[in-house]
């Protein structure tokens, strides 16, 4: 079994972080919103939620997959890590260069320069905070992500007011304060993370980091695009009302697989340092078992709560909503199962197959919200994410069991091959 660093934590505590710092920085970020929806009028309030829509896509866009090479590449050397992080930013300078190109273009389109110019800072600096925090999921050590997470939600909802305070009630303003704080905060993880790196590792190719990379910036963007289909898809197929109750649901219900993602956070690095095949298939069956009791117990928690708890908050206006909501619950039980062999896969460098199984996913829903969005509205996208995840779970568990036999269904006595793991990605 491999000897992890020093600095190492162990699974449990490493996802307890990984939780603690998305609850934090989704809270602060809803919170910020609220106030948004207070200050702003209406067509502001728009205008900020398009931006924030498009500051997400285009993190992923600009991550292009790096944050998760240095997480699984970077877990077994500090000097790599190091290496990783260098070669990762340099790589991506002409995808920047062409985001500004692209900014400067809708700039003068649409006479939006102020509001380019943030969305584009904003990118910037997200991203820039991914691959540094990247180092630290590599270390197995995520108390300073958390740490730096609650720091900036804490600061959201403080920074909206204050610039609102100020008579600054624009969107362009607002998302300025929601971009200070993530930009401040790179320099000083940098200089932190020294600590988990060693300079003198060997030359990274950038040709080679941009082909392990490649998958998981399309994993990503499809997924950004599977998430967001149904609520598209009813705008286009549905009612009004169908549109407003999906949307309701799906931000709460999806909020809440931040447990299994914390899990998976805190998993890949553990997995891609370990080089016994039995002690690995025990981690993630660990893994697998803990976060799909715990989010079950949740589904379950909530969605018995949420025929009052959605009119309550929402307005009875918004019942509708309750329905979907349960459905979506019941499917992210599914999805976090996916999420933690999917994580395995990554670890044992099967992109291939996670590529593969995320454009199905993409071309099944769209199939599924297309047929059963007509008939049964809001409740109809809700079962397309159900078969979807359902289609899913069966092609990764077939992928899992060829390549780790024994992660999903033991068996006793089965000797447990080890994968073929390509080379580091070095010159």
């Amino acid at each position: 079994m491999t000897m992890l660093p020093p600095t190492a934590r162990g699974l449990l505590t490493n996802t307890a972080f990984a939780l603690a710092g998305d609850v934090a920085a989704k809270a602060g970020m809803f919170l910020a919103l609220l106030v948004a929806a207070r200050v702003l009028p209406t067509p502001e309030f728009a205008r900020l939620g398009v931006a924030m829509a498009v500051v997400m896509i285009l993190v992923a866009v600009l991550d292009a997959g790096c944050a998760t090479v240095i997480i699984r590449d970077g877990a077994s050397s500090r000097r790599t890590r190091h290496s990783l992080l260098r070669a990762t930013v340099s790589a991506r300078l002409p995808l920047a260069l062409a985001m500004i190109a692209g900014a400067a273009g809708w700039a003068l389109a649409f006479g939006e320069l102020g509001l380019a110019l943030v969305v584009l800072a904003c990118v910037v600096a997200n991203a820039a905070q991914l691959s540094v925090l990247a180092v630290f999921r590599s270390a197995q050590t995520l108390a300073v992500e958390a740490i730096a997470k609650l720091v900036c939600g804490l600061s959201y909802p403080l920074a909206v007011w204050a610039v609102a305070a100020l008579g600054h009630r624009s969107a362009t303003a607002l998302l300025l304060a929601l971009t200070v704080l993530p930009a401040l905060s790179v320099p000083g993880l940098y200089v932190v993370s020294f600590r988990h790196t060693e300079p003198g590792g060997s030359r990274v190719s950038k040709l080679r980091i941009a082909q392990r990379a490649m998958p998981f910036a399309l994993m990503a963007v499809s997924t950004i695009a599977y998430y967001r289909s149904g609520t598209v898809m009813l705008g286009w197929l549905g009612s009004v009302k169908d549109t407003a109750d999906y949307t309701i649901a799906s931000t709460i219900a999806f909020g809440l697989l931040m447990l299994p993602a914390a899990v998976a956070t805190s998993l890949l690095p553990r997995l891609a340092c370990e080089t016994d095949p039995s002690e690995r298939i025990r981690a993630t069956r660990l893994a697998l078992r803990s976060s799909t009791a715990g989010f079950a117990v949740l589904a379950c928690a909530v969605g018995a709560a949420a025929p009052w708890a959605i009119p309550f908050a929402y307005g009875e206006a918004f019942r509708g909503a309750v329905a979907p909501f349960v459905i979506l619950t019941a499917a992210g039980v599914l999805i976090g199962a996916c999420g933690i062999v999917g994580t395995l896969l990554i670890a044992l460098h099967q992109s291939r197959v996670l590529v593969g199984q995320v454009l199905l996913a993409l071309a099944v829903n769209l199939a599924a919200n297309g047929a059963l969005i007509p008939a049964f509205g809001a409740v109809g996208a809700g079962l397309a994410t159900v078969v979807t995840e359902a289609v899913s779970l069966a092609l990764l568990a077939v992928a899992c069991e060829r390549v780790a036999p024994g992660v999903l269904l033991a068996r006793r006595g089965t000797h447990v091959a080890t994968p073929a793991i390509p080379p580091a990605v070095t010159a």
